[in-house]
């Protein structure tokens, strides 16, 4: 699932939940390189949940985001 123009770092799909790790496009004049995780659950809604400054940062996030969603409901 490729929504913006932004370079994929993590694709992890867990039951009906797609969580996505992004290199978002660099706006013009601005150097920074910002990373973003959302989630995409399968009901079509979406959810920006966390952004980073480093891909270090961003993979590690997601691996923590992942974590909480396969954690046992109830």
């Amino acid at each position: 699932m490729q929504i913006f123009p932004g370079r994929q770092i993590v694709l992890t799909r867990v039951e009906d939940v797609e969580i996505s790790t992004v290199e978002l496009p660099r706006l013009p004049g601005d150097d920074r390189v910002l990373y973003e995780t959302c989630i995409f659950p399968d009901d079509g809604l979406s959810d920006v949940v966390a952004r980073y400054d480093s891909e270090t940062a961003a993979a590690r996030g997601h691996a923590d985001i992942v974590a909480k969603i396969q954690q046992p409901k109830g």
